[in-house]
């Protein structure tokens, strides 16, 4: 489940189903789980484009809801930490 799909390369297109959607619609996220073993996230937090609270946090605790209700136990999640700090040019 991609948010820009056009961001995928094409030999990547052509060996997995790309579901289009945000990670805030559980629907299309139960969707995209339908016969999956496993998922690998790459969510990543996007400094400065949220006004406040933890947008990562929400949409990791629906995916783990949605692979609880589908019965999916493995999960890999790479991502990279943003920090927003005057310190650090931020």
């Amino acid at each position: 489940m991609v948010g820009s799909p056009d961001k995928l390369l094409d030999d990547i297109k052509e060996k997995v189903t790309v579901f289009h959607g945000d990670l805030t619609d559980e629907s299309t996220m139960l969707s995209s789980m339908d016969g999956v073993n496993a998922v690998i996230s790459t969510l990543e937090p996007h400094l400065g484009e949220y006004p406040g609270g933890l947008p990562i946090t929400h949409r990791y605790r629906l995916m783990m809801n949605c692979m609880k209700q589908k019965g999916i136990h493995r999960l890999l999640a790479l991502t990279t930490p943003s920090l927003g700090h005057e310190e650090f040019g931020c």
